[in-house]
């Protein structure tokens, strides 16, 4: 059962977001993730939704953007060039961030719930 004040550190969350990141980059694209990037997006959005379970309130979208960074650098850029693609990154960079926002959502409820539930 979790703990009420069961969140990560800040620095767990964004270290675990680098290190998630470049596990996921690296098992995607060895899977020919490079040519099904909506797959990968959606990879990349429940990987920010977990992170964002135990997140603070501001590492959450810090760590879906670092999250961001490795999925156009490596799997949308191919070669980790970062390059805006007009509205298209906007939306897929909104998608990886709501992944962490709901996932943050989710832990505070069950969080909330189980201080509830002790009382």
């Amino acid at each position: 059962m979790m703990h009420p004040d069961s969140r990560l550190e800040p620095v767990a969350t964004l270290s675990t977001a680098f290190i998630g990141g470049i596990v996921a980059t690296a098992g995607l694209a060895a899977i020919g993730g490079t040519r099904h990037v909506d797959v990968d997006l959606a990879a990349y959005v429940g990987l920010a939704a977990v992170l964002g379970l135990g997140a603070r309130w501001w590492a959450a979208p810090t760590a879906a953007f670092i999250l961001w960074l490795f999925y156009d650098g490596f799997l949308v850029g191919r070669h980790g060039d970062l390059v805006w693609h007009g509205a298209m990154d906007g939306w897929r960079l909104g998608f990886i961030g709501a992944g962490a926002l709901g996932g943050l959502l989710m832990g505070r409820v069950t969080r909330f719930a189980v201080a509830v539930r002790h009382r």
